[in-house]
Parts: structure tokens; C-alpha cells; sequence
């Protein structure tokens, strides 16, 4: 039996089908996917659209759509665009929802198929429209330059500032055309943003976050899991990674001569951001070089190793951000197992150990918490998005138990600069976010006095 919607997916689903524009930043678990196919199925019934196309990532779009769409809505026809039979029924108008992942986006523009012409559906749903606030990538070019073929559009996320609020005009101007923080990012950015002498960085100028979140809030819908979802807490826990002299000395030699010698090989870094990366994979373990990957210490996999054994060998998710590091845990942890998206009810179940993943990987969209509620960064990035999504996976609805994330951190290292950014980022976006909340109650009393 179909079970009702949560309330906070009737308030989703109604804010949808009212505004042809909709930005849904709704946290994690509450169920934005539900929400959105209850409205796409009300629009398809009262003929306000013919058809959808969800834009998605990749696994996304091939394994939780799908199950979504045959949990909530299997009277509902969907097809996969990466497929002949998908094609077929876009050039014949002949589903309900059509399914594309982000990197298919530029392939089904160049064949023709955004046309206006050429369009199987009027309503445009993008999932995590937060990947689209860069507004020079591909992806982003091909929506801006088509999106007004579109009736209606909605964006989908559960981070909107992943990092400033220089992320939010991107996934605006998709969303409205401009309309709101105008058509051209550079005005946007001199109006709001106070650059460095060198134009690298960007400040936010006093007062411009109120009048950006003021400018967005008539179609944007802020929900937070706190006020929804009693999910069990999530603790972070850093675990302290000594690492041996020599690795030290190569660290220290690097940082300071921007060139350091490792097994005879020049590890070398010509700009302050390859310092950066250059110093995060020395704590790691091991160095990507002209050479080749150049092992450094194994002292963060003997981290990994002894956690796991603490942990009385629990399911154990550990994310990754370099294909050295995955090797090199497969090749010392023999439980360890690569992550494959298609063995996600294997994971489930509890029958493997220990599942390394990259963290582009699993950040959005799949459900992972089925006997997990322990997850290990190798190491970090400097993306809260990911940070956040990823935890996610694990910590959301259906999580019985509390959810804790250990980080392996080198002492006085790069790893410290790191969190400290991700922490900083997370403290941003929640106060963007209670900004929101309060400009949309202000609006909603607006309207009522009228």
C-alpha cells in the first residue's frame, strides 16, 4: 500500500505546482524526490505539462529515480535517455519523466534534441542544482542556453551555498533566466563582492547577503531536517595519524622549498594550489608526480586498519579522494572492497566490511544507511557540499543508530587548514539558510496583509 506524504513533502509538492520557477533547498532525508514526483504527477493529470526531464547525476539518475518512481509513482511511464528505447520515446513524446545524467547533457544538445521543436517535455527538474553553480561549465552553458524552452523549471538541493554566496548566481540564472541576480555573473559579483588586489578571492560586502537571499526568496523553499526528521545525531571524531620522520621531513622540506625529493623522484610544486594538493597527498601516504604515484608513509592506512578492528570489523564506509588511496586500502585491508553502485543491496545487507568509495562518487542521491552508521574520510577536501552529502548517505531516514565520521588527520598538517575551511563553509550556508527561512515567513505575511 502507497503511503501517504510527510507534511513537509505536501509543502514541497504544493510550492512546486505553484510556482513555475521552484528552488527546493530542502536538508537531506526529507524527501525531495517523493515531493517532486506527487507534483510532476498532479501537473501531467491537470494538463499543465505533457512530460518531465529530470537532470541528475549519474547514479542518481540510473539507480534512485528509477526505484523512486516505482515506490511513489508506477503508474507514471519513465525511460532512461541513455538508452535507444529512451530515445525512441523522447523523439516520440511517448513517457512521462525522461531521465539524463549531468555528463549526457552536451551529447543530447549537439543531436538536436533541446530544440524547442524537438522538446518531449516542458517541465525541467534539476536534482542537486547546486553542480551548476560554476556558470562557466558545459553542463551550465547547455541549460542557460535552452532553458527557456522550458514552461517550468526546478532546482533540487540540500546545499545551496556549497562554498559562498557567489555559488547561488549560477543556479539562479539557470532557474529564472537572470530575472533575480541578473544575466551577467561579472555585475554580479562587482555588486555584492569585494575583490583582493590580485581579483583572486572574493569578501561579501556588508549587507548584500540579506539583499541577494531577499531577491531569491519568492521561489525558493528552505526546509531544514532538524525541524523535520528525528534522525539519530552525527558525531565527528578526528583521529590523530602520526606519520614517521621521514614523511615529516619530506612535508615539512615541500612546504617551505615548494620542492622535496621522495624514493628519487623531484615531487615539485610551481603554484600555491599545487602546494596545496601536493601537501594533501603527502599526508595521505603518497605523491602523483611526473613519475608516476610516488609512495611516501602507509601510515594512514595502518590508521584505517586499526579503526576497523576497534569498530569489531562493522560495516565501515570509507571515503577517498585520490585512486592511490584506493589501491593502496584494497591492496593492505583484505576486506576492503571497491565501491560498485550496482551491489548498493549487498552493502545493505551488511555483507561487505569495508566499502571504499571516491567521493564524487556517492555524495548525492543514494541510500547507504541500510547496517552503516560509521564512516572514515581518509581524507578531505575542501568542498562542504561533499563533505555534507556524503555523510548523508549514512546519516538520514531510516538511520536507527547514530552516525559517526571519523576523519584521519595528521598533527600540524594541511589537514587542520582543510576542516578548518569545511567548517567555515558549513557556518555560511546554515546562516544563509535561517536568512531564507525568515525572508520567505516575511514575504508569506506580505502577502496576507495585502
Amino acid at each position: 500500500m502507497k503511503l501517504p506524504p510527510l507534511p513537509q513533502q505536501v509543502t514541497m509538492s504544493d510550492f512546486i505546482i505553484r510556482h513555475p520557477e521552484a528552488a527546493i533547498d530542502a536538508g537531506m532525508g526529507l524527501g525531495k524526490t517523493r515531493a517532486t514526483l506527487d507534483a510532476i504527477d498532479f501537473l501531467i493529470n491537470d494538463c499543465a505539462i505533457t512530460g518531465a526531464l529530470i537532470v541528475s547525476p549519474l547514479w542518481v539518475s540510473i539507480l534512485t529515480w528509477p526505484a523512486e518512481i516505482a515506490r511513489w509513482a508506477p503508474h507514471l511511464r519513465y525511460v532512461s535517455l541513455r538508452t535507444e528505447e529512451g530515445m525512441k520515446a523522447w523523439r516520440e513524446g511517448t513517457a512521462d519523466i525522461y531521465l539524463i545524467n549531468f555528463e549526457m547533457l552536451q551529447t543530447f544538445e549537439k543531436n538536436g534534441l533541446l530544440k524547442r521543436k524537438s522538446l518531449a517535455a516542458d517541465m525541467l527538474v534539476i536534482d542537486e542544482i547546486s553542480k551548476f553553480r560554476d556558470p562557466s561549465s558545459k553542463r551550465a552553458k547547455v541549460v542557460k542556453t535552452h532553458r527557456h524552452h522550458f514552461r517550468r523549471c526546478v532546482g533540487l538541493t540540500g546545499t545551496p551555498v556549497p562554498n559562498s554566496h557567489l555559488d547561488l548566481w549560477g543556479q539562479y540564472r539557470v532557474m529564472d533566466g537572470g530575472v533575480r541576480l541578473g544575466t551577467a555573473f561579472s555585475r554580479f559579483r562587482s555588486r555584492f563582492f569585494e575583490s583582493d588586489y590580485m581579483g583572486y578571492s572574493f569578501t561579501i560586502r556588508p549587507g548584500a547577503k540579506e539583499m541577494i537571499e531577499q531577491s531569491i526568496a519568492d521561489i525558493t523553499l528552505v526546509m531544514r531536517s532538524e525541524d523535520y526528521l528525528n534522525i539519530p545525531p552525527t558525531t565527528i571524531v578526528d583521529v590523530d595519524v602520526a606519520i614517521p620522520d621521514a614523511a615529516r621531513k619530506v612535508y615539512k622540506t615541500l612546504e617551505k622549498e615548494l620542492l622535496a625529493e621522495v624514493s628519487d623522484k623531484e615531487v615539485v610544486a610551481l603554484s600555491a594550489a599545487t602546494l596545496v594538493t601536493k601537501l594533501r597527498q603527502v599526508t595521505s601516504g603518497a605523491v602523483i608526480s611526473e613519475d608516476g604515484v610516488v609512495w611516501v608513509h602507509d601510515a594512514k592506512v595502518d590508521a584505517l586498519k586499526k579503526l576497523h578492528k576497534d569498530l569489531k570489523q562493522r560495516p565501515l564506509l570509507v571515503a577517498t579522494n585520490y585512486i592511490h588511496e584506493r589501491d593502496r586500502i584494497l591492496a593492505a585491508i583484505p576486506c576492503a572492497q571497491e565501491f560498485d553502485a550496482k551491489r548498493l543491496d549487498d552493502w545493505n545487507a551488511g555483507k561487505i566490511p569495508m566499502w571504499v568509495v571516491h567521493v564524487n562518487s556517492v555524495s548525492h542521491g543514494l541510500q547507504m544507511q541500510g547496517t552503516c552508521c560509521e564512516i572514515a574520510w581518509f581524507s578531505l577536501n575542501y568542498s562542504n557540499e561533499i563533505f555534507m552529502q556524503l555523510n548523508a548517505r549514512v546519516a538520514r531516514t531510516g538511520q536507527t543508530r547514530p552516525t559517526t565520521v571519523y576523519r584521519l588527520m595528521v598533527p600540524d598538517s594541511i589537514d587542520w587548514a582543510m576542516a578548518d575551511v569545511l567548517e567555515s563553509k558549513n557556518l555560511n550556508e546554515q546562516g544563509m539558510l535561517k536568512n531564507l527561512v525568515a525572508n520567505v515567513k516575511m514575504l508569506a505575511e506580505l502577502r496576507k496583509s495585502s
